[in-house]
Parts: C-alpha cells; structure tokens; sequence
C-alpha cells in the first residue's frame, strides 16, 4: 500500500467516523428530548421507577457525549497522522 493509499484511506475512514459522530449526535437530541418529556410528566415525583427512568436517560445521555468525544478525538488523531505521512 503506497502513502497516497494510506492517506486516502484515512480520509475515507474520518468521512466515515464523521457520519456515525453525525448520528450519535442526531441521539443525543432524542435522549434528550425523552429526558425532558420524562422529568416535564413525572416532575417531583419520588418513585423509584420515575427516578431510575431520569437517571437512566441521564445516563444515556452523557455515554453518548463520551463516544462523540472519542470520535472527535479519533478523527483529530487520523488527520494528525495523514498530516505526518
């Protein structure tokens, strides 16, 4: 594989990781949003099933940031390494 192969390659793997960080993101906004229908229906609620549902979206919520950082950072990385060759 020459260096023109290589850098190709990581442009179309960035392309690729770009589309699946576009998609992580399209579900951050619908976590979001059944976080926000959930804490508007059940608001000061104390039961256990209402506060385990919030914190499981919460939960959902913020592993979807972590893996939109990673992609960031993977995409950072890769254009870092083309950049070297």
């Amino acid at each position: 594989m020459s260096v023109d192969d290589i850098k190709a390659s990581l442009v179309e793997a960035n392309s690729l990781m770009a589309g699946a960080r576009g998609i992580f993101l399209g579900a951050t906004e619908v976590a979001e949003e059944g976080r926000s229908l959930a804490d508007s229906a059940c608001h000061d609620s104390g039961k256990g099933e209402v506060v385990a549902a919030v914190r499981a979206f919460n939960s959902a919520v913020q592993e979807i940031e972590r893996a939109v950082r990673r992609f960031d950072s993977a995409i950072e990385l890769a254009d870092e390494y083309r950049g070297q060759l």
